[in-house]
């Protein structure tokens, strides 16, 4: 198990992309970073599908 540390800019940010839902948008949280990552999985570039075969190989390790 890993320590989560966050900043208070990453909690509220991390609350306020809890509370938002649009259907096909994904959120992750990278652990290692605190940092939030978004994917439109209906209509995806170059740069989000390199990040959802990153998300996927840390997926339940490093993004959550």
């Amino acid at each position: 198990m890993k320590e989560l540390i966050l900043s208070e800019r990453q909690l509220q940010d991390l609350i306020e992309t809890y509370d938002m839902f649009m259907d096909g948008i994904e959120h992750f949280l990278n652990i290692d970073t605190g940092e939030i990552v978004r994917i439109n999985s209906f209509d995806m570039d170059d740069e989000d599908e390199a990040l959802s075969e990153t998300i996927e190989e840390g997926y339940n390790e490093v993004y959550f």
